[in-house]
């Protein structure tokens, strides 16, 4: 048997499985993550069975079953999912934004979106301007500190990007997704947490030749924030003092991507100036 164990927000998680053809997808997906030697149990432990020949696969976490009859691709968008849910509720006392996570000088930098809106292809793109990867789904947030923990799964793209930003050869694909790796990355991750430098929410808007920023007041971030908190109901006020705290801290924009070379050189650029 197989075993990898990596700390995720100061939390142990450990994965078993057995079959040789889920190694490279355990390296892939969660290889950015820091190793866990210390002996304490897992928080989170997962077991991975194989069913009809290493053909589809059965998940078991701490003791229960929690799926069956998955292919790789389903088992390890499972996985991902069960532990993105396990981390909030073993560590309620952050607030988990649902956004991806650049880094950059010291400062992290929120692409915060609904799935689909095109965020993990733009923090893909910005890691080709000299930023560091933190997330490219979950910002675990210190309320107090408002500073970000890194949480570096593998870049998760539906769609390949354009030849400008291309999958490296070691790209996981399967017929769901295309994982990247952490070690395939143009930059090394960041691997210690950052206070937040700015919060774009990004918006892919089909019909635009050129991307667009508006500078937001922290009155509109905060609404347009509240909706990717994840965790609301963990926290006093149902998070609503920590939001407004995060959009009164620093400076926010509505981004209207375009174009991916475009949005990427555009918002690098303020970014940068910043």
């Amino acid at each position: 048997m197989k075993q990898s164990r990596f700390s995720v927000v100061e939390r142990v998680v450990a994965v078993v499985w057995g079959a040789d053809s889920l190694s490279p997808v355990m390296t892939a997906a969660f290889g950015g993550f820091k190793p866990c030697a210390s002996r304490q149990p897992a928080a989170l432990a997962y077991r991975i069975i194989s069913e009809s020949g290493n053909a589809c696969f059965s998940l078991v976490r701490n003791g229960s079953e929690i799926g069956r009859g998955l292919d790789a691709s389903k088992l390890l968008f499972a996985l991902q999912q069960d532990i993105v849910v396990g981390i909030q509720r073993l560590r309620p006392d952050l607030v988990f934004v649902h956004a991806a996570v650049v880094q950059r000088d010291g400062r992290a930098f929120l692409l915060a979106a609904p799935s689909g809106s095109g965020k993990s292809t733009l923090c893909w793109a910005l890691l080709h301007y000299g930023f560091r990867l933190m997330s490219d789904e979950l910002a675990p947030v210190e309320p107090e500190t408002l500073r970000i923990k890194p949480f570096p799964l593998a870049v998760t793209l539906k769609m390949r990007p354009p030849q400008s930003f291309p999958l490296p050869p070691s790209t996981l694909e399967t017929h769901r997704s295309h994982y990247i790796p952490i070690d395939a990355m143009p930059c090394a991750p960041a691997t210690e947490p950052a206070p937040i430098g700015a919060i774009l929410f990004v918006d892919y808007a089909s019909n635009h030749s050129a991307p667009a920023l508006c500078k937001l007041s922290a009155a509109e971030a905060a609404y347009r924030l509240y909706p990717n908190v994840l965790n609301a109901l963990a926290h006093q006020s149902m998070c609503l003092d920590d939001v407004i705290r995060m959009t009164c801290s620093v400076p926010c924009w509505y981004l209207a991507s375009a174009a991916l070379e475009g949005t990427a050189k555009e918002v690098a650029g303020l970014l940068c100036a910043l």
